[in-house]
């Protein structure tokens, strides 16, 4: 069924308004809709830096700078702390067998800064509690790519974000 048939029919619904987290300018919106146990995620951006980009859901729930250790402030975006990881899973690539529920991977912004994505997966829900609901968490735009290893894919800087909440 599609996420417009889902909708008709009463589905939890969701969206993360991305903004920038630095000068680079990018808005746009990850929308989610929930359609029997698995949930359909649309990312759609405009002013991404072009080429390939990482994306995830985090598991804090503000997009700012968080206080370091010593004082000081963290870049744009590190208040979203660590990928979200309810399943206590290895991070991967979607397309892995094990991987963080809201490892997204890779996606394009064209030479104009236009980018789309989209993807379907049952990591999660959008029930509002509970530890595999993604509500409140961050969704974040990484300036590098996700190589699918380490602990967070190497995705680089932090370059746009937004809350998921529930619509």
């Amino acid at each position: 069924a599609s996420a417009a048939a889902a909708a008709a029919g009463g589905a939890k619904r969701a969206v993360a308004k991305i903004t920038t987290t630095s000068d680079g300018g990018i808005t746009g919106s990850a929308s989610f809709t929930a359609n029997g146990k698995d949930v359909e995620v649309a990312l759609e951006l405009q002013n991404a830096p072009p080429g390939l980009h990482a994306w995830h859901i985090h598991d804090g729930t503000s997009c700012g700078r968080e206080k370091q250790a010593d004082g000081g402030m963290g870049g744009p975006g590190t208040a979203a702390g660590p990928h979200w990881n309810p399943g206590k899973m290895n991070h991967g690539l979607p397309t892995a067998k094990a991987h963080h529920a809201g490892d997204f991977g890779n996606f394009t912004a064209d030479s104009s800064g236009k980018a789309s994505a989209k993807l379907t997966t049952d990591a999660f829900n959008l029930d509002g509690t509970g530890d595999l609901s993604a509500i409140g968490h961050a969704v974040i735009i990484h300036g590098g790519t996700d190589d699918g290893q380490g602990a967070n894919g190497d995705a680089g800087a932090r370059v746009g974000c937004g809350i998921i909440e529930k619509q």
